[in-house]
């Protein structure tokens, strides 16, 4: 018997690129001389009145800018039963640009649809130093976290320039409060955070952080209008209450929003 054997043109088969392998955080820091981990604030909110721009991106996370800020660059971990195991938390690409605001910069990221929230952290170089954020857990689109509005809010200016302000939120605990003040030009001249659902302008007593440190003894003028930004954020992160309003300075009476 006769076997005639012939070769065809066939194509070859596609080569297959391995997966890359995951970016892990801890192995990213490890590269790093000088790390500076859990010293930046960072928070998130999903409220359409907290500066939702587009239903794709309606999970805004913000987190503290940095003079000379390069090369940012976020991590999630699925895995929210170990927020403290840097091994965890790999790199995603962003779909839209980080957009700076001063004192802070904005993320804008997707809702998720699956049934489990996530952790995520934000890491960045400046002056050859890595920052590292706290961890920020963000929640699902099928859990009721829609940030409500901070209620009940006054305002008392005393002759000498002070100002108090006392305000309340959900019945859900608020852990940390951060409170930015802007004047007429815009611009944020006092932005800290206490736990306290009060705060006496310019009192560091009850602060745990202070984003505008260069400021000293300050005083509000006579007259003036301020812009004020008020966001309850509970202690894994989540914006629990938001609030803007304006208020002018006059000691001679007290403001009160609903």
């Amino acid at each position: 018997m006769f076997i005639a054997i012939g070769f065809f043109g066939c194509e070859k088969d596609p080569i297959i690129d391995p997966s890359p392998t995951p970016e892990h955080l801890e192995s990213v820091l490890l590269q790093n001389d000088k790390v500076l981990i859990d010293t930046i604030y960072a928070h998130a909110g999903n409220h359409p009145n907290f500066e939702r721009e587009t239903d794709q991106y309606d999970v805004h996370l913000r987190f503290q800018s940095h003079d000379n800020m390069t090369n940012v660059k976020i991590y999630r971990n699925d895995s929210i039963a170990y927020p403290d195991s840097l091994a965890l938390f790999q790199k995603f690409d962003l779909k839209t640009e980080p957009e700076f605001q001063g004192l802070f910069t904005n993320i804008l990221l997707k809702q998720q649809q699956q049934n489990e929230d996530f952790l995520i952290r934000v890491l960045y170089t400046a002056n050859d130093t890595a920052f590292l954020t706290r961890t920020v857990r963000v929640r699902t689109a099928q859990e009721s976290t829609d940030t409500k509005n901070v209620r009940d809010i006054s305002v008392e200016t005393t002759p000498g320039g002070r100002a108090f302000f006392d305000w309340a939120g959900s019945s859900v605990a608020s852990d940390d409060n951060l409170i930015e003040m802007a004047d007429a030009t815009g611009k944020t001249f006092c932005a800290v955070v206490t736990s306290d659902p009060a705060f006496l302008f310019h009192n560091l007593r009850n602060v745990t952080h202070d984003f505008t440190p260069e400021i000293f003894a300050p005083r509000l003028v006579q007259g003036e209008s301020y812009d004020v930004n008020i966001y309850m954020t509970d202690n894994i992160g989540w914006m629990r209450n938001y609030r803007n309003f304006s208020f002018v300075a006059d000691s001679t009476k007290s403001e009160f929003f609903e």
